[in-house]
């Protein structure tokens, strides 16, 4: 099956398991979760562990971008204003943390 075709059945695929999830009051996200495992690899292996490589090296980066995009945006400036202290203890502990850990290995 090409990349084109594994793409398309898994967006169509997608969209309906997630139209028919929602008919039990679960999110979208899970019918797109239980369709990918359904026809990939783990499952009926209608999408081969070759194309899940292929599609994931185009696609990850893109959504990724896309989801970075969309928690930037729903993220407004006065709720990251209110975590200061704690988002600069957490980045001083994490970068010390590692640089700790590097110096002593």
């Amino acid at each position: 099956m090409t990349i084109v075709l594994s793409v398309g059945l898994l967006i169509f695929a997608g969209f309906l398991g997630s139209k028919a999830i929602r008919l039990i009051k679960l999110p979208s996200v899970t019918g797109y979760l239980l369709i990918g495992i359904l026809l990939g690899p783990s499952g009926i292996n209608v999408i081969t562990s070759y194309n899940v490589t292929d599609i994931s090296k185009i696609v990850t980066p893109v959504i990724l971008g896309f989801i970075a995009y969309m928690i930037g945006g729903n993220l407004p400036l006065s709720t990251l204003r209110g975590l200061k202290k704690s988002i600069l203890t957490i980045t001083i502990f994490e970068g010390g943390s590692a640089w700790l850990f590097v110096l002593l290995l």
